[in-house]
Formats: C-alpha cells, sequence, structure tokens
C-alpha cells in the first residue's frame, strides 16, 4: 500500500529515534519532485525492493558464512537435550548428506607456504627443503597413504579426511615426542645444575665426617652415631 505524502512527511518528526531513522530515508526533496514532474514518492515496496537489491549486491562482493542452528528440546531450556528430535532435524535438514558429501570431497584445501609451514616437521632430516609436491609425494611414500586422497594444484594441496586425520595424528605424535626431548633436556639441565650446587656442601661433609672416623665401608648406624659425634663437637 502506498503512503500519503503527508503521512511520509511526517515520520522524521516523530520522537521515536528509529521512526526518525526510517523517516531519513522516505524524505522527498523539492528538487527530486520537480525533476520527476511531480510524481508521487516511491512506495513501500519499491523501497523494499531498492534494499533487497543492495542487500544482493553486497552479498556478491562478500563471503558469507551461513550456521544451521539445531534446536536440543522444544522447551527452549537449558541442560536438555533430546535425542530422538536432533536426530530428526539432522535426518531432514540434510546435514548428515552433506557431510558425506564433504567427506569423499577434499575437506583441506591448503596452500603451499601453509602445508609446508604444518607438516614439513615430520618429514625427513634431509627433505625439510623439499617443494609442497616433493613433500607430498615424500609423505604418502613415508606414511602409506592413499594416492588418490592427496592432490596437488596450482597453489594448493588438496587433502581428503582421511588423509587429513592421518596427517594430524603424525604431527600430534611428533610433537608429543618434541616436547618430551625437550623436557628431558631442561630436567637434565636443572639437576646438572642442583649436583654443582651440592657437591662444595657434599665434599665439605665428607670431610667432616672423616675426621671422626667414617670411610666408605661405615655402614648406616654407624653414620649416625658418628653424625650426632661430629654435632657435639
Amino acid at each position: 500500500l502506498k503512503l500519503r505524502y503527508n503521512s511520509i512527511k511526517l515520520i522524521p518528526s516523530s520522537s521515536l529515534e528509529l521512526l526518525k531513522e526510517l523517516g531519513k530515508d522516505s524524505e522527498v526533496q523539492p528538487s527530486q519532485a520537480s525533476k520527476s514532474g511531480g510524481r508521487k514518492p516511491k512506495s513501500t515496496s519499491a523501497k523494499f525492493r531498492l534494499s533487497l537489491r543492495q542487500l544482493i549486491g553486497k552479498i556478491d562482493v562478500s563471503d558469507p558464512h551461513f550456521v544451521r542452528c539445531i534446536k536440543p528440546n522444544t522447551e527452549k531450556v537449558p541442560n536438555k537435550f533430546n535425542s530422538p528430535l536432533v536426530l530428526e532435524q539432522l535426518l531432514f535438514s540434510g546435514i548428515l548428506e552433506a557431510v558425506q558429501i564433504r567427506q569423499k570431497g577434499f575437506a583441506s584445501r591448503a596452500s603451499f607456504d601453509d602445508f609446508l609451514k604444518r607438516y614439513s616437521c615430520i618429514a625427513s632430516a634431509d627433505t625439510k627443503t623439499l617443494s609442497a609436491t616433493d613433500l607430498v609425494k615424500h609423505l604418502m611414500e613415508k606414511l602409506k597413504l592413499d594416492a588418490g586422497g592427496m592432490q596437488v594444484g596450482k597453489t594448493k594441496v588438496f587433502l581428503k579426511a582421511s588423509v587429513l586425520d592421518q596427517l594430524e595424528a603424525v604431527l600430534a605424535a611428533s610433537r608429543y615426542n618434541m616436547a618430551l626431548r625437550l623436557q628431558a633436556v631442561m630436567r637434565s639441565r636443572q639437576a646438572r645444575k642442583h649436583f654443582a650446587a651440592a657437591r662444595p656442601a657434599t665434599k665439605a661433609l665428607k670431610e667432616s665426617l672423616r675426621r671422626v672416623g667414617w670411610d666408605d665401608s661405615s655402614n648406616v648406624e654407624r653414620l649416625g652415631v658418628l653424625v650426632d659425634k661430629l654435632g657435639s663437637e
């Protein structure tokens, strides 16, 4: 329905902020009205179509991501999960089929630089400087990967879900072993530091015990007696 021109002019003078904002778009300048030959202002449906075209133009030049929501229950309450309801939504919304299609295709599309940065650490020591194509061949031979699960394009490496899971498992194991080696190095360094700090005190204690008759062949019971004797001196 078309609004009367006088009614449209009243919208910007409203006390509500929302109507003021809407009224800015509905204002018609006198110069525009004269140029249009005294035509009536645009209807609400025409403005809606214009807004829709602008929205579609923004979507075309952007990279939108859509999120599909699944209701856990019909009561809209927290901490309640209705399994049959969720399964029904997954079946009828086509999500499970989309997941199957995604798994059959290439789930990962990494650029050459990203692929090298992430997976070059699981290659052999003499292959650290390989290109992305050579690294793919090396990993396929080393890990016995499916030949159809990895494909090299012009700028990206395509990986199927099964191959991606294998690479991630090997990468996680490699990082775990590396963390263990780092821990071993740090602990050995701390142990050597503590030993070096305690060595002068240990040497002084041995010299004091030898003065009261202790030697390496003395048993633990005799050591206690000698310590008491040393304390009394």
